[in-house]
């Protein structure tokens, strides 16, 4: 009788399905895991290889095994577990297993979502709530939103942990604004979070309800199979409860003509010198100061006919005054040029919060005066020389010799000698006052303590083809924390010095 049950049972899981599937939840709140077990028997075993279900990417994976023995029998089973973390109600597809070089496939099932704002546990009416309060919900583009996070639970209840959802919304740029603010209102214990929200494009959103888990810590008595008081005793377990927040809907408007920057804001351009030497830089800040979202501020490109520019990367610091959002936009740019300039007038246009229209706000333009460089002067002095002192003796001498051709000749024999012998003298002493010249520059570039003097140095020579890539290394060891190596000798090679 024994054997023949025995058979039965065998016969019985054989014909029973080799390949199972079980999810731990068939419905779950967003933000929710989901686990999915698919559990296969036999000696060899694959299973998918998947990294999606349902179009909900894998996010964990578990493997697990057993082996069962009936009379004699050995079954092996395997099991895998999926985790996914769903959006929205689906079916869970039938997924192909091999089992012992057979296809088998587990049943389709069946999950839903849960609706938060439907649940008894939701915001109002129990010992914890979960809120979230905007001072507005119809902005503009770059506008900004108060938004804040208020988890309230009563005085006579406990939380020993709770875990809150991260506050985000990929049609909103989010902000952090200063720590939790603890209090107690009435028989409230209220822990509150201000979060500011930047509209990053025009439409209706809605940020769905935030979850919270609330651990909260009970005792229960553990089984006494005495019936003795002296072995009762209790511990301690944490069982976790949920609590959703309300959603919240927003409308915003487009701003006009495409701008993003939304505000109150001054401008100004400030220069270190109006007046230097040719191939000199100057350096020019643009700051744009005030209300809004400042960030959003793009980097200005200058441009002035037959001089160099180098931009730094803008620096934007930003700041809460009284609720309201503030920002300083800052950008330093070096002007190199051989001859006086003007530096043209900055334009920056925004949507004015206060005025509720574009508006366009700009600085004034600066006169750069350029004083001439040793080199043009070199060029000019010859003329002066020549033109200044040689052809008055001519003409004074020429009413006094003019009956003599001897004479006349002697003279202009002795003139033309000591002219060349004063431009000879005029020709050695302009070179070693440009051989001296150039000395200090050598030993300024060869003391250079650091990559900053030595760009300095090196900018106004930014027209040569060969001195460009050194200050382009230069301006990656100062901005971008790399260690190109700088050879100076290379330098002085390169500038002939």
């Amino acid at each position: 009788m024994k054997k023949i049950l025995g058979s039965l049972l065998i016969f019985v899981l054989t014909l029973s399905a080799n390949v199972t599937l079980k999810t731990d939840k068939l419905s779950l709140y967003p933000g929710d895991s989901l686990n999915i077990t698919i559990k296969a028997s036999g000696k060899d075993i694959k299973f998918p290889d998947i990294n999606q279900i349902a179009g909900f990417d894998i996010v964990g994976i578990a493997n697990g095994s057993s082996t069962t023995i009936i009379n004699g029998n050995i079954t092996n089973s395997q099991t895998k577990t999926y985790t996914i973390v769903p959006t929205n109600s689906f079916t869970i597809p039938k997924l192909k297993v091999i089992v012992d070089g057979k296809e088998e496939f587990t049943k389709e099932k069946k999950i839903t979502l849960l609706d938060p704002s439907h649940t008894p546990t939701s915001t109002k009416g129990g010992d914890y709530e979960l809120l979230l309060k905007a001072d507005k919900t119809h902005l503009k583009v770059g506008e900004s939103a108060t938004v804040k996070v208020i988890f309230k639970r009563k005085v006579t209840t406990t939380a020993s942990k709770l875990y809150l959802d991260e506050f985000k919304n990929s049609n909103f740029w989010i902000k952090k604004v200063g720590d939790q603010n603890e209090y107690i209102d009435g028989d409230w214990d209220v822990i509150e979070q201000t979060y500011l929200l930047f509209a990053q494009k025009s439409g209706e959103f809605t940020i769905n309800p935030l979850k919270a888990n609330i651990g909260i810590l009970v005792q229960k008595k553990m089984p006494n199979s005495f019936n003795d008081p002296f072995f009762n005793s209790f511990f301690k377990t944490m069982r976790y409860k949920k609590v959703f927040s309300n959603p919240l809907k927003f409308k915003v408007d487009p701003l006009p003509n495409g701008l993003e920057v939304f505000g109150d804001f001054k401008i100004f351009a400030t220069v270190d010198k109006k007046e230097t030497d040719a191939n000199k830089p100057v350096n020019l800040t643009i700051k744009i100061l005030g209300e809004g979202n400042a960030d959003d501020i793009k980097k200005f490109d200058i441009s002035i006919p037959d001089a160099v520019i180098y931009s730094d990367e803008p620096k934007v610091k930003t700041y809460l005054k009284e609720g309201n959002y503030y920002g300083e936009f800052s950008q330093k740019v070096a002007i190199v040029a051989d001859k006086s300039y003007t530096i043209p007038p900055i334009s920056f246009t925004y949507y004015n919060k206060y005025q509720k229209k574009p508006i366009t706000i700009k600085t004034k333009a600066i006169n750069i005066k350029v004083k001439s460089s040793p080199k043009q002067t070199f060029k000019d002095t010859p003329k002066i020389v020549t033109s200044s002192k040689t052809t008055p003796i001519m003409k004074e001498k020429t009413k006094i010799v003019y009956k003599q051709d001897t004479f006349k000749t002697i003279i202009f024999y002795v003139l033309g000698l000591l002219s060349g012998i004063a431009l000879t003298l005029l020709f050695f002493k302009l070179k070693i006052k440009k051989s001296t010249e150039q000395k200090p520059l050598e030993n300024k570039i060869l003391k250079a303590k650091n990559d900053k003097e030595l760009y300095n140095l090196l900018l106004p020579f930014a027209s040569n083809q060969n001195i460009k890539p050194i200050l382009q290394k230069l301006e990656e060891n100062l901005y971008k924390n790399t260690k190109h190596k700088i050879d100076k000798d290379e330098i002085l090679d390169i500038l002939e010095i």
